[in-house]
């Protein structure tokens, strides 16, 4: 089985770009995570983390910037309820995780 790395950045991240490069010619599989797409996330709460992915690189923190109509409060919620939901979510696969998003979280306070 050939071995997928789940990238969580976004799309002009270039650092990552190179990196996903090598990791393809070394043989990986990458798949992109983008937290900053436009449309929405799907996430199923009650199924299982992707069997076939060996580890996750969060390379960027990705928060929603596109907010519009809400307040400086209600903006700070937003974002917070993001972060948990994406530590959630990324602490929940039984995989490596190479730069865990709560030190990312703990390290970037917004």
């Amino acid at each position: 089985m050939v071995p997928k790395v789940l990238v969580v950045t976004h799309p002009t991240d270039v650092h990552a770009v190179a990196v996903v490069s090598w990791l393809r010619h070394w043989g990986a599989s990458v798949e992109y995570l983008d937290m900053s797409a436009a449309e929405p996330v799907a996430f199923e709460p009650h199924g299982a983390f992707p069997t076939d992915v060996a580890a996750i690189w969060c390379r960027r923190r990705v928060l929603p910037t596109d907010l519009p109509g809400l307040t400086r409060k209600e903006r700070g919620f937003a974002i917070s309820e993001w972060r948990e939901l994406l530590w959630g979510i990324l602490s929940a696969a039984d995989v490596p995780v190479i730069n865990p998003i709560k030190s990312d979280i703990a390290r970037c306070q917004t």
